[in-house]
């Protein structure tokens, strides 16, 4: 019984792949196999100022840092660093162009980048420094830049170019930093990520702590942006251990959780593509992946639910997938139908004991969270 329905189940699922392939309707998203090296930091912003967004993402092993436009072109790669992690794009300097800043672990420093490679500002002596941020976080209408020292224990945020405004120390391994409204307020914040003590912390300026999230799996990465497209922003943030991107938005209200397989790290928030929908990329560094995608059929207006899979192939990594979020989104007197083995207790059920149009409605909705 159980193999008839697991096996008629897939069926209508190749038929739906079918189908959807004939008509050639895909979802946008995009994803980078970085294998063997495991990918750290990743931002999107429009680096080589051609009035479209490109997304830039450190290769940590590999030592470089890729440039990609929104259709998936390489146009810059910064290679031999030493280890790179965080990665910010926006305008620094205030001159109307934005610029490229990424951190090098290994080595210490940050370094700040006009298009396509010229340097112009560099943070030395630091203690393994870990995410970057750019934003106006004290509201005198120019950009600040801030970012975390893993080793040191410290967040610092600098008025361009190098007037220390602030800093946090006695910090557990900082990692991720981001700044902007996460409030809705019309002032920025700035959030960041302890990956020692488990937290993410969010600041108003003058500093004065505003939110804090405790007892996490290991947090790395967080970003703040309006990612459901609803106008108002959010905040999201890796869960490492935990192998998840949680988004909540403001007040602190869980709105969605991202499963993934492989550690993510570090997460950004923009329009990567430019059909003007706000897009979630993020890293995995053991993965070896950074993926972006768009929020789905969750956010204010954006377009409908299409089916897609995980990386073209009908495969085992589709039906993880699957099982994943379905788990999710089923009631709790859904059926289990299927012990896929490996020890591990049911863990695959339909919607209601059938197999219909029920299943594939979910199936398309919980998969496009867990795409690209």
């Amino acid at each position: 019984m159980r193999k008839a329905v697991l096996s008629g189940l897939f069926s209508v699922i190749l038929l739906v792949i079918g189908l959807f392939s004939m008509s050639n309707v895909k979802v946008f998203a995009a994803q980078w196999n970085t294998a063997p090296s495991g990918a750290s930091g990743v931002a999107i912003g429009d680096y080589d100022n051609d009035g479209f967004n490109d997304i830039a993402f450190a290769q940590y092993q590999a030592g470089t840092v890729d440039v990609y436009n929104r259709f998936g072109a390489l146009i810059w790669q910064f290679v031999g660093l030493a280890l790179p992690t965080g990665v910010a794009i926006g305008d620094c300097d205030m001159d109307g162009f934005n610029e490229l800043v990424f951190a090098e672990e290994a080595i210490g420093i940050v370094s700040v980048y006009k298009w396509p490679n010229i340097l112009i500002w560099m943070y030395g002596g630091l203690g393994a420094p870990q995410g970057v941020a750019i934003g106006d976080y004290d509201g005198d209408g120019l950009n600040d830049i801030a970012f975390a020292e893993g080793q040191a224990g410290l967040v610092s945020v600098y008025r361009w170019p190098n007037i220390l405004m602030f800093q946090w120390g006695g910090l557990g391994w900082p990692s991720g930093v981001a700044i902007g409204d996460y409030d809705n307020d019309g002032f920025d914040e700035l959030a960041y990520a302890e990956f020692g003590t488990g937290a993410v912390t969010v600041w108003k300026w003058p500093p004065a702590l505003f939110w804090i999230w405790a007892g996490l799996g290991g947090p790395y990465g967080v970003a703040i942006g309006d990612y459901d497209n609803d106008g108002f922003n959010e905040l999201a943030f890796t869960e490492f251990f935990a192998n998840q991107v949680t988004v909540y938005d403001w007040p602190p209200n869980l709105l969605k959780i991202v499963q993934v397989l492989g550690g993510p790290y570090f997460v950004a928030i923009g329009d990567y593509n430019g059909d003007g929908y706000k897009d979630l990329a993020f890293t995995e560094l053991p993965g070896q992946k950074v993926t972006v995608y768009r929020w789905g059929d969750l956010g204010s207006g954006t377009p409908a639910p299409t089916f897609f899979v995980y990386d073209d192939r009908v495969d085992g990594m589709d039906l993880a997938l699957f099982i994943q979020c379905y788990k999710k989104l089923a009631p709790a007197n859904a059926m289990y139908l299927a012990d896929l083995g490996g020890g591990l207790p049911p863990q695959f059920f339909v919607f209601d004991g059938k197999v219909d149009g029920m299943d594939l409605a979910l199936f398309i909705q919980c998969y496009r969270g867990f795409g690209p």
